[in-house]
C-alpha cells in the first residue's frame, strides 16, 4: 500500500518580500553613498594639489621677475654715470622679494626646490653686495643669477604634482554610476513588491 506524504503548501511570510526590497534599497543606498565619498574624496584631494602647485608656481614668477629687476641694473651704469645707489636700492628691493619666496616655498615645497631657490638668493646676495660695495656687475654676474633661476624654473616643474595630468570631468548625471546604484536596486525592490502586493 503506497502512502502519500504530506507536501507543504504555505506561502512564506509576507513580510519577507518586503524585507528583501528594504535590504536591497539599503544596498543600492549604501553603494551610492560609499562612492560618492569617495569620488568627493578624490576631487577634494585633486583640488588641494592644484592649489598646492598654484602657490609654488606663483612663487616662482615672483622669484623670476626679482632676478629679471636684479640683472637689469647693470645697464643703469653708462660712460660717465655710475648710480650705484639707485642701483643698490632697487637690487636690494628685489632681493627681499627672492626673501620672501624662500620662506614660502620652506613650508610648501619639495627639499630639491628649497635648495634651488636658496641657491638663486645667495647669488642675489653676492649681487647685490657687488653693488653695495661700489662694483660695477658684470656680465658674468648676471649670468650667474640667471643661471640660478634656471634651476630654479628645472626643479620647480619636477615638483609640481598633477599638472601632467588630465582634469577630471564626470560624465552627465544620467550617465552617472551612482545612478545606476540607485536605480537597479530600486526597481528590483519595487518588483519584488509588486509581486507581493498582487499575489
Amino acid at each position: 500500500m503506497l502512502y502519500a506524504l504530506p507536501v507543504a503548501t504555505s506561502s512564506p511570510p509576507g513580510w519577507t518580500t518586503s524585507l528583501i526590497a528594504g535590504g536591497f534599497a539599503l544596498f543600492g543606498a549604501g553603494v551610492a553613498f560609499t562612492s560618492t565619498w569617495l569620488s568627493d574624496r578624490r576631487r577634494l584631494k585633486r583640488d588641494d594639489l592644484r592649489q598646492w602647485d598654484k602657490e609654488i608656481r606663483d612663487g616662482y614668477i615672483r622669484a623670476s621677475r626679482a632676478t629679471q629687476v636684479i640683472c637689469a641694473t647693470r645697464f643703469l651704469f653708462t660712460v660717465g654715470h655710475q648710480d650705484f645707489a639707485g642701483a643698490s636700492e632697487a637690487a636690494e628691493k628685489a632681493l627681499h622679494e627672492i626673501r620672501s619666496v624662500q620662506s614660502e616655498f620652506t613650508v610648501i615645497a619639495l627639499p630639491e626646490t628649497n635648495e634651488s631657490i636658496d641657491y638663486l638668493g645667495l647669488t642675489a646676495q653676492r649681487y647685490v653686495a657687488r653693488l653695495r660695495g661700489n662694483i660695477r656687475p658684470t656680465d658674468l654676474d648676471a649670468e650667474i643669477v640667471q643661471n640660478a633661476r634656471d634651476r630654479l624654473l628645472a626643479s620647480v616643474k619636477g615638483n609640481l604634482r598633477i599638472d601632467h595630468l588630465p582634469p577630471t570631468v564626470g560624465p552627465p548625471w544620467w550617465q552617472s554610476d551612482h545612478l545606476l546604484y540607485m536605480v537597479v536596486p530600486a526597481l528590483i525592490g519595487l518588483i519584488l513588491l509588486g509581486n507581493w502586493v498582487f499575489d
